[in-house]
């Protein structure tokens, strides 16, 4: 009976500290909702943050739910890599918002690729759809970028896309 309680009493510590440790500031983590979807004439492996995730065959779709910095969306089709070098679409957010862009290696261009707001309209400049299908775009990055503008009621210009509601979620093609 020792035994039931002290382990009982265990499980209650491993709970309430990963809940702390699930919280930033006494706020809870946000996490959002990413559905990509396969245009492309052939299937593809998907590889989010580095790990491989599914192979999408044509028009096939996945959802996953990550943080609001879920990391390069990316496919090893027409000669992407593993390891991400390969036209990719990454997210920063807040509990508040997020950012999102198109990373374009001009030496390793393989895909076209778009994100889109889906529960959100363009509006105001925000919630707009980034869009790459080739390698002349000039509305991405040519690597990621090392920092991004504070929250504000103005809209980021391209290549930084923003759209600042703690609800949104992605379609990426």
């Amino acid at each position: 009976m020792v035994f039931h309680r002290s382990f009982t009493q265990t499980i209650a510590a491993a709970c309430y500290f990963l809940t702390l440790a699930c919280s930033t500031k006494g706020q809870p983590i946000v996490v959002r909702q990413y559905t990509v979807v396969n245009k492309c004439p052939a299937s593809i492996d998907l590889y989010i943050a580095g790990v491989y995730d599914a192979t999408l065959t044509t028009g096939a779709s996945t959802t996953t739910t990550a943080g609001v910095d879920a990391g390069f969306f990316y496919t090893t089709a027409n000669g992407g890599d593993t390891t991400g070098d390969a036209t990719r679409a990454g997210f920063f957010g807040t509990n508040d918002g997020a950012y999102y862009y198109i990373v374009a290696d001009t030496a390793q261009f393989n895909t076209g690729i778009s994100i889109t707001p889906n529960n959100y309209s363009p509006s105001g400049g925000f919630c707009g759809v980034a869009e790459c299908d080739d390698v002349s775009c000039t509305n991405v990055f040519t690597q990621p970028p090392t920092g991004f503008p504070p929250i504000s009621d103005t809209p980021p210009n391209p290549p930084v896309y923003s759209c600042q509601h703690s609800d949104v979620a992605f379609t990426i093609t």
